[in-house]
């Protein structure tokens, strides 16, 4: 056997000049050499060797029209093999407080860092208070709530000349995909939250942006705000489009979609308040049909990188324990009796000047 690592372009032009039919160009990533067969080869073989996965052979057949049965190949025969391919990948362009990483060959966790490099099978897992924000090379974003863990099971394509496919498990916690104003539509992105799978894409004339979480009960809740979900469990599949949710409960089958609560509208902070301590009240409308509402302060307008949040709080008012010095966002979700989160609010900006704290932050100020 003989190795010869050649060019995309001469690979090309040798092609040409053997006279044989041209076939689908490889991807530009991937790293292409001239094999000459021997007693024994097959193409799955082949690309076990080298590839590390017998079941990408075909993508080595599209590269060889002249080659009849892949599983009877002539000794002495020539061919070209894919002996490398850049993996997908997606980067993590925000952390806040404690969050972890662990790549699929390492088995610890290690502290997570901004431009940090994720692939295939590594995790994420965030710690209380905390979020992460990764960003995928078409411009959308997957961002990871508090006290969650994440695995990226597939983050590109692994067909040539397919569409990209990307799955996220959920073993426990939410994530949220975002993709809006994107020169181009992002691709779908497929949530594996126990036995529940739902389908995330945009539609036409709108971006796509949905949350699933995993619930205290070994459930799942699926809410769209923008796009649409197909979301199957139990051999029972529903479409969910925008605006809408659905939860599914452990070992049972999604719900009839649901319409999401309204955004709240925020009495306080006002765009632009400086507060002279660290936990200001923050206030707003309440919503009808309203369980509790869920509060978020946030660095980002898109809230990937929270630095308070509280869940089931019961009325219109809430002040943080105590916030850091600096420039934050605030938003508000209202939560319906069967769980699923509305839509949030608007994010106003804010000021935190001092680290005095209020004795009695519920009082009128």
């Amino acid at each position: 056997m003989s190795a010869a690592r050649v060019s995309l372009a001469l690979l090309l032009a040798l092609a040409t000049a053997r006279g044989g039919a041209q076939s689908p160009p490889p991807t530009e990533t991937d790293e292409i050499i001239w094999h000459d067969v021997v007693a024994g080869d097959t193409l799955e073989a082949l690309t076990a060797r080298y590839l590390g996965d017998a079941g990408l052979w075909r993508e080595n057949w599209k590269l060889n029209p002249d080659v009849k049965d892949p599983h009877q190949l002539r000794p002495g025969q020539r061919i070209r093999l894919i002996t490398k391919r850049q993996q997908p990948t997606a980067e993590i362009r925000g952390v806040s407080r404690k969050v972890e990483s662990k790549p699929q060959t390492d088995p610890a966790w290690t502290p997570a860092r901004v431009g940090e490099v994720l692939k295939e099978r590594d995790g994420v897992r965030t710690y209380e208070k905390s979020s992460a924000d990764l960003g995928f090379a078409d411009g959308s974003r997957l961002v990871v709530t508090e006290q969650s863990l994440v695995f990226l099971r597939e983050i590109g394509a692994r067909l040539v000349g397919t569409v990209t496919r990307r799955a996220v498990e959920i073993v426990d916690g939410q994530a949220e995909i975002q993709a809006k104003g994107l020169a181009k539509p992002a691709a779908g992105i497929e949530f594996v939250i126990g036995g529940a799978r739902a389908l995330a894409q945009p539609v036409a004339g709108q971006g796509m942006e949905t949350r699933a979480r995993k619930s205290a009960s070994g459930g799942s809740q699926v809410m769209v705000f923008e796009g649409q979900s197909d979301v199957e469990a139990g051999g029972k599949s529903v479409l969910v489009p925008s605006g809408m949710g659905t939860s599914v409960p452990r070992g049972g089958t999604p719900s009839p979609p649901e319409k999401l609560l309204p955004a709240p509208e925020l009495l306080a902070p006002v765009a632009g308040t400086a507060y002279g301590q660290a936990n200001p009240r923050f206030s707003w409308r309440p919503v009808a049909g309203a369980q509790s509402y869920t509060v978020e302060v946030c660095v980002d307008a898109q809230c990937g990188q929270v630095v308070d949040r509280a869940t089931r709080v019961a009325g219109t008012r809430w002040s943080p324990d105590g916030l850091p010095l600096g420039e934050f966002r605030f938003r508000v979700m209202a939560v319906s009796a069967s769980g699923l989160d509305g839509f949030p609010s608007a994010t106003p900006g804010f000021r935190i000047d001092s680290l005095w704290r209020r004795p009695d932050p519920t009082r009128r100020q």
